[in-house]
């Protein structure tokens, strides 16, 4: 692994920190039966982004993903509802987490992180270019991050960047995320 690589792993973690840090409330703590209920929620997108209403809902959220994904039923469903015959010699690269792109496709008006660098490395890979990668690397977080890697978790925009650093937005000020979302 290069110095960058290391040097953005640790960065990228510290970032993650950051989120769970500044998103944790006093009333974090949720009884068994309203966790259930939670991990059902489907949050709603708003001007092309996630928004979950606290932390607690963006946390289940990934978590729910994974294990829906770690379901081989579920993996297998998920292909044959986006009409992948997985009897057939080739298949087609359509994704590697199916259940992921499944549920993205269930939000009207949003395009996951995940889906986004997909399309980039396939189109890449298909035309020989293997310098590709991705600067978030867990699928599933990837998956509520939008297609300009932000998210947002009750009044507050998280934005992640190529550099490894995050851009928290508070009070729902749309206009200075549109000032640094593409900064």
């Amino acid at each position: 692994m290069t110095k960058s690589k290391v040097l953005l792993s640790i960065v990228m973690g510290l970032a993650i920190l950051i989120l769970v840090s500044s998103c944790l409330k006093e009333d974090s703590k949720i009884g068994q039966n309203s966790s259930l209920e939670l991990r059902n929620t489907v949050p709603y997108v708003i001007n092309g982004m996630l928004h979950f209403d606290n932390y607690s809902d963006f946390e289940l959220y990934i978590q729910n993903l994974e294990e829906l994904e770690n379901d081989s039923n579920q993996v297998k469903m998920a292909y044959a509802h986006l009409g992948v015959d997985l009897t057939q010699e080739f298949l087609p690269n359509l994704t590697d987490h199916p259940v992921a792109l499944r549920m993205e496709q269930q939000m009207s008006g949003f395009v996951s992180a995940r889906k986004a660098e997909e399309t980039i490395i396939n189109n890449a890979l298909n035309n020989g270019d293997n310098s590709v990668f991705s600067i978030v690397s867990d699928p599933f977080l990837k998956s509520a991050l939008n297609s300009h890697y932000s998210v947002q978790i009750g009044t507050r925009i998280f934005k992640f960047f190529d550099n490894g650093g995050v851009a928290i937005v508070l009070n729902n000020d749309w206009s200075t995320y549109n000032e640094i979302k593409t900064a």
